[in-house]
């Protein structure tokens, strides 16, 4: 039976991990330039002042964008933060995120008689790169674009995709195999820490397949390009697996109670 104490580590630990992954998605709109918060009507107005000084270009025969349309991007407006590119807004969520999961799985470790703190936190620490490869050769295998204008978004990327996946089990497990093997390979969780393994790990992974799917349409929107929607779809499908662990376990403590009456 599970104590009072355990279960508001656990509580704790899938809200403060969800919480931080939908406010680090909210802040960053991995455009490059400025990050803005919400600023719908700046971007609404910017559009209809393009295609007008565009459908002038066709009329008159203009070179120079109108007046108005230099006022408005000339317009010093409030910004959140400054981000240079989608690489930089990647390793900023997955620094962040990779800090939080580290400090809080590595509680929730398989033996702390044997294994200390600090040890799960090194152990951890080691998976990180070692699960971004997994990654990135899983990701390049599936289609994702190869090159160097892409290198340093591939990398950011694989590394946050291992901090979704791969990183939580090794801070918990370390180097039990036979644990690895039963989360990643027939997908049966025990306990509450094994479900908040395994969910989230999983729905990163589907999420960011369902993602990759508007990529090579003729949109030509910019949030086609790599790996804008993959990370998108890979934060969602987070986020839904550990709501569902959350789900799974709350479900599970109730049904014990019940079969205890």
């Amino acid at each position: 039976m599970i104590s009072s104490s355990q279960w508001r580590e656990v509580i704790g630990v899938i809200t403060l991990t969800g919480e931080l992954s939908n406010l680090v998605a909210r802040c960053s709109n991995f455009t490059p330039g400025y990050t803005q918060l919400g600023d719908r009507k700046d971007q609404k107005t910017l559009e209809k002042l393009r295609a007008e000084s565009t459908r002038r270009k066709l009329d008159g025969g203009e070179k120079e964008k109108t007046a108005e349309y230099k006022s408005f991007r000339n317009k010093k407006r409030p910004r959140f933060m400054h981000i240079t590119s989608k690489a930089e807004t990647l390793r900023l969520i997955w620094i962040v995120e990779a800090s939080v999961v580290i400090l809080l799985y590595s509680l929730f470790r398989l033996n702390p008689d044997k294994c200390s703190y600090s040890r799960a936190v090194v152990g951890a620490l080691l998976g990180l790169p070692a699960g971004a490869i997994v990654n990135a050769l899983g990701a390049i295998v599936l289609g994702a674009p190869v090159g160097l204008q892409h290198f340093r978004k591939t990398v950011h990327w694989s590394l946050l995709m291992s901090v979704f996946t791969l990183v939580p089990a090794a801070s918990v497990f370390g180097s039990s195999w036979t644990d690895w093997h039963r989360i990643f390979a027939q997908t049966k969780p025990i306990g509450p820490v094994d479900y908040m393994i395994c969910l989230p790990a999983h729905g990163a992974v589907i999420g960011a397949w369902f993602g990759a799917w508007p990529m090579p349409l003729d949109w030509e929107r910019s949030w086609q390009d790599w790996p804008i929607c993959v990370t998108y779809g890979a934060i969602v499908g987070y986020l839904a697996g550990m709501m569902a662990s959350f789900g799974f376990v709350v479900f599970k403590n109730w049904r014990q109670h019940v079969k205890g009456d």
